[in-house]
C-alpha cells in the first residue's frame, strides 16, 4: 500500500522547476560532484521539519 507522507506533501510545494532554474542562473552547481543541488535542499528543509539538532539525529530520520 502506498501512503504520500507529510513531507512528501510538503515538498510537492516546491516548484522544482524553478529551482533549478535559479540553481543555473547563479552557477550555484559550479563545483558539486555527487551532492546535487536539490539533494542538499530536501535534506535543509527535512532538517528544519523534523527539528533536528544535529546531523546524526537528521542521519537516524532518515
Amino acid at each position: 500500500m502506498y501512503s504520500i507522507t507529510t513531507f512528501q506533501e510538503l515538498m510537492k510545494g516546491l516548484p522544482r522547476a524553478a529551482f533549478d532554474q535559479a540553481v543555473a542562473r547563479h552557477n550555484a552547481a559550479k563545483y558539486t560532484k555527487h551532492f546535487k543541488p536539490w539533494n542538499h535542499m530536501t535534506a535543509m528543509v527535512y532538517a528544519q521539519a523534523s527539528g533536528a539538532p544535529s546531523l546524526r539525529a537528521l542521519e537516524t530520520g532518515f
